[in-house]
């Protein structure tokens, strides 16, 4: 197998579905494996994808839980309703 079927048969599809994780820090990672193991029978991108969900789901929420103005206006519709 030469250089160029090299990266066509084993490269190219890595680079389109697969995800590196040598940049995540040595203890994120093994947390990682770990969790999919436990929570995931070891299929690591379904916990990618059950990780991934419950994090913008969690952006979503907290700009509702975290905003101040809200948070006002809710108070003060409450100071209203107990006068």
């Amino acid at each position: 197998m030469d250089r160029k079927q090299f990266e066509e048969k084993i490269l190219k599809p890595i680079k389109e579905r697969g995800i590196v994780m040598s940049r995540v820090p040595e203890r994120t990672r093994n947390e990682f494996i770990e969790f999919a193991e436990n929570e995931f029978c070891d299929d690591r991108g379904m916990c990618f994808k059950w990780l991934f969900t419950q994090a913008m789901e969690y952006q979503k929420m907290k700009k509702v839980l975290f905003n101040i103005k809200l948070i006002k206006e809710f108070c003060e519709q409450n100071e209203k309703k107990d006068m």
